[in-house]
């Protein structure tokens, strides 16, 4: 067996519980980790054989893609010629390049989890629970892979033991005449208190003086404290230990840093890898969380342990940090009593009709796990666009032409508009929400369509049905339509994770918008000439044609990237310093959520959902363009606060519109229309 995890020590020290499962089925496990992560997999029970490569797709400072190198590797797990391998990877992370590696190699069968199409390249396709601990997460892959613990393993972390702690590891942290007097102070003797002030991501990491502080207050208290760290850290452990602690920076192996966290009465780190070695050992742990990660994923696993929150830096008078939590899903559908029979088990493989209308959230609804009927007419109008040609969808959306249709008899169809309506009683001779279980799936803020009533009145156009459930895309839409007798639900946008990718290397600001010159003030149009005031501004989008002329602005400050393939525009995105939504009426831009998915700090207009979707940390919300426009210079001269903001606006994004909860919301709502 071959496992594979390619970044960090703390990511493959998550892994144990993968690995003992996968050793307990297996004759032999070669571990396959990155030069960071090497030293990690020797300490875990269950591995046979490590074998390092700087992977240039993993690893934060990668090295460049060289041929030779890729077939050099290629070779040498052809010569191991494993059974299978089980390729772990963290939710931003891809395991289809490694799998296609592992394929020209050889390998039988893959298994992996993995939100993107794999075609032949996995043989097992693992989808999961994104708010699962790591740990977790990687063990529930060995089970779909076909792998249990032994009997008797308990899940937690775990070391390779014995561990010793070296007899000269006390006079290591001698390095001056200042320390001698800490040397006295300092025994190594079970008990003591470990303070570990470095991360491997700076945006992790307490500040020194803090941890200064820290090291001040537990000797005041009786405490004995050792600062550990790495070999580039023994400047900061020096300043942080001070005369009061022994510092300890660089003087351990990874081994004997274990040895150490064993004989710990409690460690104090943040959120990198010796909170986890410290886990594997039993230590219980103080974890120092910045909101850049959610720590229900990678708090310590398995110990008892406090995982405090440390915000970033907010701009001048603006609120603290706060990461909005998802609301229940199906609030209101609770209480219905509809009972379907059919060929179908509720809950099942279903066939779900659905019209090309909106390509991004289309993107993410057909990555579950029904067969997806998208009409597509001649000339591919209106009333069927058939599959994306700029996104990449899955096989299981399906084209299919009225004709077919009827052929296919499909399970549910989703609403989007009031067209949809009469083209299922036209294409099928059913009645949706009598004859064919349906959903109106309703997009758009209240009042934009033509004849609406205004503003909270905006009547929606199923109200007076109770046999189709509307499910609005924000709660800011379920408010403010009047949805008279139809079931209403909520499920919030779900997002393809295109990956941490922000660089910030160009010191412009990048707007998304469609059709601004004839939305105009809907989309702000009208407030792009003060942003461009403060800032070079990319706008990318359909319908720019006009843009300048219409709105007196220069050329040589606006550049306009008309109708871009998304990936493209992505990529082109994590170039710019801020994204900026100068958006004023819209349910909530899904390219506002893919900018903070991409790491980009977040400046925009507060108004319909957007005060829910972007914490304050992720950048800066306000109804007044001044005060955006100051939070755009903040982050156009301040990398540090942009790199710190995009952190948590991808976070929040994670957290809130992972592509995981949106899928099992949708799942939960079509089984209930269908029984």
């Amino acid at each position: 067996m071959l496992v594979a995890r390619l970044d960090n020590a703390g990511d493959v020290l998550l892994q144990g519980p993968l690995v003992r499962a996968v050793a307990h089925g297996a004759e032999r496990v070669v571990f396959l980790a990155g030069p960071a992560g090497a030293a990690a997999a020797e300490l875990l029970p269950g591995v046979d054989e490590v074998w390092t490569w700087a992977c240039p797709w993993i690893l934060g400072d990668p090295p460049p893609v060289d041929a030779d190198d890729l077939a050099a590797l290629t070779e040498r797990i052809r010569g191991l010629a494993p059974d299978e391998a089980v390729v772990s990877t963290s939710f931003h992370q891809s395991p289809l390049p490694l799998a296609l590696l592992l394929r020209t190699a050889g390998v039988r069968r893959i298994s992996a989890i993995s939100v993107d199409y794999p075609g032949s390249l996995l043989d097992v396709r693992h989808a999961v629970d994104d708010d699962l601990p790591e740990p977790e997460r990687a063990l529930s892959l060995a089970r779909a892979a076909g792998f249990e613990l032994p009997p008797g393993d308990d899940g937690r972390l775990a070391l390779r033991r014995p561990l010793t702690l070296p007899r000269d590891l006390h006079t290591r942290g001698i390095r001056s005449a200042e320390s001698h007097e800490c040397a006295d102070l300092v025994d190594l003797a079970p008990g003591y208190v470990v303070l570990h002030p470095g991360a491997s991501v700076p945006a992790r990491a307490w500040p020194p003086e803090r941890c200064a502080e820290a090291v001040e207050a537990l000797a005041d208290a009786g405490h004995r404290v050792v600062v550990t760290g790495g070999p580039g850290e023994r400047a900061l452990t020096a300043r942080v230990a001070g005369t009061r602690g022994l510092d300890l920076g660089g003087a351990t192996t990874l081994a004997e840093m274990a040895a150490l966290l064993d004989g710990a009465a409690a460690v104090v780190v943040g959120n990198t890898g010796p909170a986890h070695l410290a886990a594997a050992v039993g230590t219980p742990v103080v974890s120092l969380f910045a909101p850049v990660v959610p720590a229900s994923r990678w708090a310590p696993y398995g110990v008892p342990h406090r995982a405090a929150r440390r915000p970033v830096r907010p701009l001048p008078r603006h609120p603290r940090p706060r990461l909005p939590r998802a609301r229940p899903p199906l609030p209101d559908l609770r209480d219905r009593r509809r009972r379907r029979r059919g060929r179908r088990e509720a809950g099942g493989r279903m066939k779900v009709l659905v019209w090309h209308v909106h390509g991004s959230w289309t993107t993410a609804f057909v990555q579950g796990g029904h067969e997806y009927l998208l009409p597509v007419v001649e000339g591919r109008g209106p009333d069927g666009l058939g599959r994306a040609r700029t996104w990449d969808w899955p096989a299981s959306a399906r084209e299919v032409t009225p004709e077919q249709l009827r052929a296919e008899q499909p399970d549910v169809v989703v609403l989007q508009r009031v067209r949809d309506l009469e083209l299922v009683r036209e294409w099928l001779g059913r009645e949706p929400g009598r004859d064919l279980p349906a959903v109106f799936l309703e997009h758009n803020a209240p009042g934009l369509d033509d004849g609406a009533a205004p503003v909270p009145h905006t009547l929606h156009p199923v109200a007076g049905r109770s046999d189709i459930p509307i499910a609005h895309v924000t709660h800011f839409n379920r408010l403010f339509y009047d949805n008279g007798r139809a079931p209403t639900t909520v499920i919030e946008h779900g997002i393809v994770d295109p990956g941490e990718r922000w660089t910030g290397e160009l010191a412009r600001a990048a707007v998304v918008t469609n059709e601004p010159v004839r939305r105009g003030r809907t989309v702000g149009a009208d407030l792009l000439p003060g942003l461009a005031a403060v800032a070079p501004v990319d706008v990318f989008g359909m319908g720019l044609a006009g843009l300048h002329e219409r709105y007196g602005l220069d050329p040589a400050r606006v550049a306009l990237f008309d109708d871009p393939p998304q990936a493209a525009m992505h990529a082109e995105l994590a170039r710019r310093r801020v994204y900026v939504h100068p958006v004023r009426w819209t349910s909530l831009g899904l390219s506002l959520l893919e900018a903070m998915h991409l790491g980009m700090p977040v400046v925009a207009l507060a108004t319909t959902e957007v005060v829910e979707a972007v914490p304050a940390g992720a950048g800066l919300i306000s109804t007044r363009p001044e005060r955006l426009w100051e939070g755009v210079r903040t982050f156009l001269h301040d990398d540090d606060a942009a790199r710190l903001a995009g952190k948590a606006a991808r976070a929040a994004a994670l957290e809130r519109y992972g592509l995981g909860r949106f899928l099992r919301d949708w799942d939960e709502l079509l089984a209930e229309v269908t029984r």
